[in-house]
C-alpha cells in the first residue's frame, strides 16, 4: 500500500482517505476469500471421508440454503438480515463504557469493517466497536450482541445489574 500511495500521491486528504478505504476493502475481501477457502478445504476433507464410507447410487442433493430457496420457489437475490439477540441482560453501565474497559481483552471479538461507501454514511456518528462512521456506539447492535455473548460466557459478571431484594 505504501509504495502505491507514494507512486500515486493524493492531492488532498479526501483522496488519501478514499485510497485508504479502497485498500481496506481489498484487504478485507482477500481475508474473507482466505477464510472461505480454509472452510471449503475443511468441509471437503470432512465430506471426503464420509463419501468413501457411503455407497449410494442416487446423486447427493445439496442442502445449502440457496438450493432450498430455489426448491421452494423463493427468489435468490433477496438478502435476509442477520438475526440479533433481543433479550439483553440488564447492565449497570453503558455498553460504550464497558467497551472502553474491555477493549484490550483477548476475548473480545471485533467485527469486520463495515461495507458500503463512506460518502453515504453519516460522518457525525462514530461507532467505537465497528471503528467506523455511520452510527453511534450506543446504537450498535453488534456491540449489544457481543456484550451479551461475553456475559453468557462468564466474562462480564461485574457489569450485570443486581437487584437488591430487602
Amino acid at each position: 500500500m505504501r509504495w502505491e500511495i507514494e507512486l500515486n500521491a493524493p492531492a488532498s486528504m479526501e483522496e488519501f482517505l478514499n485510497q485508504a478505504a479502497k485498500f481496506m476493502k481489498v484487504e478485507e475481501a482477500l481475508r474473507s476469500q482466505l477464510e472461505m477457502s480454509g472452510k471449503r478445504k475443511r468441509i471437503e476433507e470432512e465430506s471426503g471421508s464420509s463419501k468413501q464410507c457411503r455407497k449410494s447410487k442416487s446423486p447427493r442433493r445439496s442442502r445449502s440454503p440457496r438450493n432450498r430457496r430455489k426448491a421452494a420457489g423463493l427468489r435468490d437475490d433477496v438478502h435476509t438480515p442477520p438475526v440479533h439477540n433481543r433479550n439483553y441482560t440488564a447492565l449497570n453501565a453503558k455498553r460504550g463504557e464497558i467497551l472502553m474497559q474491555i477493549k484490550m481483552a483477548e476475548y473480545v471479538r471485533w467485527p469486520p469493517l463495515m461495507r458500503g461507501d463512506p460518502a453515504n454514511k453519516n460522518p457525525n456518528m462514530y461507532c467505537h466497536f465497528r471503528r467506523d462512521i455511520g452510527h453511534d456506539t450506543k446504537n450498535c447492535l453488534n456491540l449489544k450482541d457481543e456484550v451479551e455473548k461475553l456475559i453468557r460466557r462468564g466474562y462480564l459478571k461485574q457489569f450485570i445489574k443486581r437487584e437488591d431484594r430487602g
